[in-house]
């Protein structure tokens, strides 16, 4: 069985912590959401653009801990 770990992570090393403790997978969902929130302005509008790019950095340095671990 795979073991999936997905409470708390909010960056890479915590990623790398969790992969190195033996989880398969790292889940990150409330970080990403986090992100995208800081881009919501005070009348609801989002920048788009610049909530895309910055969860594209972080799912990138997520991925490349994940791609370093297998």
């Amino acid at each position: 069985a795979k073991l999936f770990v997905g409470f708390g992570i909010s960056n890479a090393e915590q990623a790398k912590a969790y992969l190195d403790a033996g989880a398969d997978k790292v889940i990150v969902g409330s970080e990403i959401i986090n992100i995208y929130s800081k881009f919501i302005g005070q009348d609801g509008s989002i920048d788009m653009e610049k909530a895309i790019r910055a969860v594209e950095e972080f799912a990138g340095k997520i991925c490349a801990v994940c791609r370093a671990k297998f």
